[in-house]
C-alpha cells in the first residue's frame, strides 16, 4: 500500500485589512456578457450569453440541467401526456404554461428539475437505485435563445460514463435530433452547455476552481410577486457571502455575520434606477463579505453601475482575512491510499475535534463528518468513481485540502 506523505500546514487567519483596490468589470453593451471573476486574482473569463440554450452539470452525481433565460430562452413542462406523447405532442394553450426557470439558491436546483418530487424523482427523470442512471420521463417545450420553438425530451443520463441522450425536434416533429453528449473532457467545470439552433457543444464557463463569483443576467423572483430578467451577480459552488445592509461601509468584522453558499445571496438589489436622475443608485450602507474557495474573505462594496450602454459595475475589493501558513510536521497528517477503492485513511496529530469534508469536482458536498480520533477511516464506497477534494478544518479554520482519486 502506497502511502502520500503530506506538507501539513496551520492556519493561522488575519483580521486586519490587507490592501484595497477599485475594481470595474463590463457585462457589455446591453448585458451581453457573463462575466466570470475571482476576487483574488480579478477578471478570469468573459463570454457572450447568447450562444447556448441548455446547461448540464458535469458532476456525475448532478441531475441539474439549466436553461439560459437570462439570454431570452424559455422552458415548459408538457402538461398533457409523458414520453408517450413525444410524437402527437400539442401546444395548443401553451400562452397558459407556466415558464420555468433555474433557482435562485442552487444550481443544483435547475429549471428541467422543478416539478420534482424528490429521490428518486428529479423532475425530468428518476433515479434507478440499481445502475444508478436517470431515464427522462418528462417532455418539455423550449424557446430557444434564438426564438424558435421546440419539443425536448431528455431521455436519460448514465451518471457513471457522464453521458446525456437527448431528442429535440421542431414542434411538427420535422427536423429530429438525437444527441450524445460526454461531459467527461469538462469534468473541471460547473456545466457544459449546447445551442440547440447551431446543434454545437458551447464551452461557455472557466474552470471552477478558477472563479468565484459571475456577473451575470438571469430571471429572478420580484418581491411583488413573479419572475422578472435582472442583471445580477451570482455565486459558485463553494463560495459563501455574508450580506450586511445598514452598516457603515468602513466595517471589518466579518465574523460577526452568518454566511451562506445559496448562489443568489449578491443577486440584482444592490442598485437601483432612480427616476430623478435617471441613472442607477447603489446602495451606500451594504456590505458584502465573500469567502472564496480558499477560505479568504474580502469585502465588496459596489459603488457604481452604468447600466445598458455599456454595461460597467465598479466596486471596492478590501481583502479582511488571509490563510496564512507556519509548518509543523511533515508527517502530522497523512491521507491515504490515493488512489483508494472502499476506505480513504487519516492519520492526524490533532488532539481535539477536528471536521472532515468531502467535496466533488463541481463543489457539490458529498460527506461531512467530525472524528476526534488519531486514525480516522472514511467509507468511500458510495462515492462514483471520479476525483474528489478532501478538506480537513479545526474550529471551523481550513488546516489541509487534498484530492484524491476514487477508482
Amino acid at each position: 500500500m502506497n502511502r502520500f506523505i503530506l506538507s501539513i500546514c496551520l492556519v493561522v487567519i488575519s483580521v486586519t485589512t490587507i490592501y484595497s483596490q477599485t475594481q470595474t468589470i463590463s457585462y457589455g453593451a446591453g448585458y451581453a456578457n457573463d462575466v466570470f471573476y475571482s476576487v483574488k486574482n480579478g477578471l478570469v473569463q468573459s463570454s457572450p450569453r447568447n450562444t447556448w440554450d441548455i446547461g448540464f452539470a458535469t458532476s456525475k452525481m448532478s441531475s441539474s440541467l439549466l436553461v439560459n433565460s437570462g439570454a431570452g430562452a424559455m422552458l415548459f413542462s408538457y402538461p398533457n401526456g409523458d414520453t408517450s406523447a413525444w410524437n402527437t405532442l400539442d401546444t395548443n394553450g401553451i400562452s397558459n404554461w407556466n415558464p420555468m426557470y433555474d433557482s435562485e439558491e442552487s444550481w443544483e436546483e435547475g429549471a428541467f428539475g422543478l416539478y420534482a418530487t424528490g429521490h428518486p424523482d428529479y423532475g425530468w427523470g428518476v433515479y434507478n437505485m440499481i445502475t444508478h442512471n436517470l431515464t427522462g420521463d418528462s417532455l418539455f417545450v423550449i424557446k430557444t435563445v434564438s426564438g424558435s420553438y421546440l419539443k425536448l425530451w431528455i431521455q436519460g443520463k448514465e451518471s457513471a460514463a457522464g453521458i446525456y441522450h437527448f431528442l429535440f425536434a421542431n414542434l411538427d416533429g420535422s427536423n429530429q435530433n438525437s444527441v450524445t453528449l460526454n461531459t467527461n473532457s469538462y469534468m473541471d467545470k460547473n456545466f457544459l452547455y449546447y445551442d440547440l439552433t447551431s446543434k454545437q457543444v458551447v464551452d461557455h464557463e472557466p474552470v471552477s476552481a478558477d472563479w468565484d463569483i459571475m456577473f451575470t443576467k438571469y430571471m429572478a423572483e420580484q418581491p411583488t410577486g413573479g419572475y422578472y430578467p435582472v442583471t445580477g451577480v451570482l455565486s459558485n459552488y463553494g463560495v459563501e457571502i455574508a450580506r450586511v445592509e445598514g452598516v457603515d461601509t468602513s466595517l471589518t468584522n466579518w465574523s460577526d455575520f452568518s454566511f451562506s453558499d445559496q448562489k443568489a445571496v449578491i443577486g440584482w438589489d444592490w442598485k437601483a434606477f432612480s427616476m430623478t436622475t435617471m441613472t442607477y443608485q447603489c446602495q451606500d450602507s451594504l456590505v458584502f463579505f465573500v469567502k472564496n474557495q480558499d477560505g479568504d474573505v474580502y469585502k465588496l462594496i459596489f459603488t457604481d453601475f452604468a447600466g445598458t450602454s455599456s454595461g460597467n459595475v465598479s466596486f471596492t475589493k478590501t481583502k479582511l482575512s488571509s490563510v496564512g501558513f507556519s509548518e509543523i510536521t511533515e508527517n502530522m497528517i497523512r491521507i491515504f491510499p490515493n488512489p483508494v477503492n472502499d476506505y480513504l485513511v487519516i492519520e492526524t496529530g490533532l488532539e481535539s475535534e477536528y471536521q472532515i469534508e468531502i467535496f466533488d469536482l463541481a463543489g457539490k458536498r458529498q460527506l461531512s463528518e467530525f472524528a476526534s480520533r488519531a486514525i480516522t477511516k472514511i467509507d468511500v464506497q458510495n462515492l462514483n468513481s471520479g476525483i474528489y477534494l478532501l478538506r480537513i478544518l479545526s474550529n471551523q479554520n481550513i488546516i489541509k485540502t487534498q484530492k484524491f482519486i476514487v477508482k
